[in-house]
């Protein structure tokens, strides 16, 4: 049975394992649960709390960053065969 909170929809509140869906919302929300667990002689309950986060469908920004890509790299590598022939000139 849930408590406290934005209604989630619960399936299989009666059966040994629920699934339950948690609500759109618009900001961060704590969901508060009852669950009775009973063998036929004896019941046990007890409180849960969910934590549900407001996560945007806003895809995110994409940051641009200016690189030479491989140029760099490459011109790294050639700098010492550069002074290479530098040196064998003198």
């Amino acid at each position: 049975t849930q408590k406290s909170g934005p209604t989630a929809a619960i399936n299989g509140a009666d059966k040994a394992e629920a699934v339950y869906t948690a609500p759109q919302i618009t900001e961060n929300a704590t969901l508060v649960f009852e669950v009775v667990v009973s063998d036929g002689k004896t019941s046990v309950s007890k409180e849960v709390s969910v934590d549900v986060r407001d996560v945007s469908d806003k895809a995110p920004d994409v940051v641009k960053s200016s690189s030479s890509g491989a140029m760099g790299l490459i011109s790294l590598l050639l700098i010492p065969l550069a002074m290479l022939r530098r040196k064998k000139r003198f």
